[in-house]
């Protein structure tokens, strides 16, 4: 596996799961049958498909006077106009509160 970390989808890889479990559910589960279910298992999370992400950034309003400010990127906001949960600009989430603790 040549990329450590790797983001696959969950649910395309839980049904494939469960589509091998029934398989050898139906051949009485032999020795052997779970073998080739591990082998399967992981075949198929080496070659399960990912998603496209990319990390979150988490920032703060900070208060400046009648504006606030984004901590990530800079850019002033109008307080009494602008209550938003991410910043418009850089698209940072605005879980961090205010400088003061007061959101």
């Amino acid at each position: 596996m040549a990329n450590l970390w790797r983001l696959i989808d969950a649910d395309a890889l839980t049904g494939k799961c469960h589509q091998i479990c029934e398989v050898e559910w139906n051949k009485r589960a032999s020795p052997n049958s779970w073998t080739d279910a591990y082998e399967s298992f992981i075949e198929d999370i080496e070659e399960a498909p990912t998603v496209d992400a990319v990390p979150v950034v988490h920032g703060r309003w900070i208060k400046d006077g009648d504006y606030v400010v984004c901590s990530e990127c800079g850019e002033e906001h109008a307080w009494d106009e602008y209550r938003a949960t991410y910043c418009e600009d850089c698209g940072a989430k605005m879980d961090g509160g205010l400088d003061d603790g007061n959101l």
